[in-house]
């Protein structure tokens, strides 16, 4: 059937390996085109949305860590509650000021809502539910995880980058070709609850270099993937 096709669009590096590697097609007849994302509807605030959040749910000068998606085996929220409980485990100090929000719903939400309580840190976790203000929603975080197991080329970092937020992402699918590690977040190993934690306390012991990462990300996403840069 190939030669019906005049040519293949993939959405990230890893699709074009495997179509060059896998399926045997001609590198001239594909041609990557990468997502884009809304920077003005995803944008830093002016004004943080701190009445969205629970009232006394973040402290003054607290940092608030999220994540937004369905809550399914494969976004793998566990790993994160995972990471920011062994956070508040090995660091007690970060207990007065950081926090976890989870945006979104699913199949596996009372599996996380177990742990969460089972670790003791449901006084420090939000689970939202579904939401239709996800813009607004991350204009309240500080930091921003996608701990998939699995992804193509995610809108959602796109989105975390585009509000300003540094992303830390597992090395699947095309996250790495979104976040540049150590420049505009980090890029951890699947499953590895220790890289998460290292990379939660590098963020909550340096607000500088939170701030330089996620001015970076901001700048990445208008400049490489605002959709009138890369059509």
């Amino acid at each position: 059937m190939d030669y019906l096709v005049q040519l293949y669009v993939p959405l990230s590096d890893e699709l074009e390996r495997f179509l060059i590697d896998q399926v045997s097609v001609k590198h001239q007849k594909s041609h990557k085109i990468c997502n884009g994302v809304d920077t003005e509807r995803f944008r830093p605030p002016a004004f943080p949305a701190s009445t969205i959040l629970p009232e006394g749910f973040l402290p003054a000068g607290g940092v608030l860590i999220g994540t937004v998606g369905r809550l399914e085996t494969v976004k793998n929220q566990l790993l994160l509650v995972e990471g920011f409980a062994n956070l508040i485990t090995s660091f007690p100090e970060f207990k007065q000021r950081a926090r976890l929000v989870l945006v979104g719903d699913g199949a596996m939400r009372s599996a996380i809502e177990q742990r969460v309580n089972e670790a003791g840190i449901e006084e420090l976790v939000w689970m939202t539910g579904s939401r239709n203000d996800v813009p607004e929603l991350m204009t309240t975080m500080d930091v921003f995880v996608l701990p998939s197991r699995a992804e193509g080329i995610s809108n959602t970092i796109l989105e975390a980058m585009a509000t300003g937020l540094p992303v830390i992402a597992t090395d699947v699918g095309g996250n790495a070709q979104l976040v540049v590690d150590a420049e505009t977040g980090f890029i951890i190993q699947s499953d590895s609850v220790s890289e998460l934690t290292d990379r939660l306390m590098k963020y909550l012991d340096d607000d500088a270099l939170l701030k330089k990462h996620a001015l970076a990300g901001r700048q990445r996403a208008e400049q490489a993937f605002k959709p009138a840069t890369h059509g």
